[in-house]
């Protein structure tokens, strides 16, 4: 860790860290579970309606209800990596702008995991030592909200093969309103394309969406 000063800034965020336990429940054992399960693991560790949560985010409630004598952390964040290859990851509620609640991965889990900036990391954290500035990164529980061993299989972005529209989106709706036929027969859309309305002022851009919509 390049900064080693002793900072007073040292409060987690609580809304993004909390207690758990050193042997729990693992992501990847919860998402194997079907939602029935899940809600009633969640009522043992005392997670408040659990019924009123979409299944990704009872997991991560489950997670941080777990509470031990461990005094580990949860924290999730925005993973940014710097040019030493170690990184930090980022509050989400401060707008990912460094700040002294910022957590420390080191460069050797960054290799481990196959870890890339703007990854959602979840993972256990202990508080800052003597001489210590930020938080560091213990365990990863989750990576994009998947068990940490499938982040290694991802393929790179660049290595993708694109694929082009092969389906048209039917413009046409309505056989009264010719605006979509004319639409369709001088410049056909396809599904996936994005398409920019380019026209001087006045000539009828907002009535053409208004009707396609």
């Amino acid at each position: 860790m390049s900064d080693t000063k002793k900072s007073s800034g040292n409060h987690a965020n609580k809304k993004n860290r909390t207690h758990v336990p050193v042997n729990g429940h693992k992501i990847e054992d919860l998402q194997q579970l079907p939602l029935t399960e899940l809600v009633n693991i969640a009522k043992e560790v005392k997670v408040e309606n659990p019924n009123e949560f979409q299944r990704k985010d009872l997991i991560f409630e489950i997670l941080k209800s777990q509470v031990s004598a461990g005094g580990f952390i949860l924290y999730t964040g925005i993973l940014e990596i710097m040019n030493d290859g170690y990184g930090f990851l980022r509050s989400i509620d401060g707008n990912f702008a460094n700040s002294s609640n910022d957590t420390y991965v080191s460069g050797t889990q960054v290799k481990r995991f196959a870890l890339r900036n703007g990854d959602i990391v979840t993972g256990q954290v202990r508080s800052p030592k003597d001489q210590e500035k930020y938080y560091a990164l213990l365990k990863i529980e989750a990576i994009n909200y998947l068990a940490p061993e499938k982040s290694k299989q991802r393929p790179l972005f660049d290595n993708l093969t694109p694929l082009y529209a092969m389906e048209q989106l039917k413009m046409e709706y309505n056989p009264v309103k010719m605006t979509g036929r004319v639409l369709d027969l001088f410049c056909p859309i396809g599904k996936g394309q994005r398409a920019l309305i380019v026209a001087p002022p006045r000539t009828g851009k907002t009535e053409l969406l208004k009707e396609l919509a």
